[in-house]
């Protein structure tokens, strides 16, 4: 029998479903770093399946409070700082460096020349 009580099923629901959405917040890292590291997230955090969900239901760090929203939400979840603050850097690392070399993994948007005939000619 699942423990995982009907707020924790709608918690998770509603983080699977903050990954695709138009919302800056946290889901869309989390989903960065899972996808870089092959790890588990909330293991990496030392946070429950839970908490793991809350944190992706967050607004992302604003630039210019980034310090400030990150430590209030590791207070408010109870995460360790410097754990969370590790842990999104490299998720903003992953998400800048796809970013800057989304055209690299297709052919979309590069010209590629093709020549007729020999250099010799």
């Amino acid at each position: 029998m699942n423990s995982r009580s009907p707020a924790d099923k709608a918690i998770a629901r509603a983080a699977r479903r903050a990954i695709r959405g138009p919302a800056p917040l946290i889901a869309s890292l989390i989903e960065e770093w899972c996808q870089a590291f092959d790890g588990d997230a909330a293991l990496d955090l030392a946070v429950s399946d839970r908490v793991l969900n809350e944190l992706a239901l967050c607004l992302r760090p604003r630039s210019g409070r980034w310090i400030e929203d990150v430590s209030e939400i590791a207070k408010d979840l109870a995460i360790d700082l410097d754990q969370l603050v590790k842990f999104l850097r490299a998720a903003e690392a992953v998400e800048r460096f796809r970013m800057a070399h989304k055209s690299s993994t297709s052919h979309t948007g590069r010209l590629i020349a093709a020549r007729d005939q020999d250099e010799d000619e």
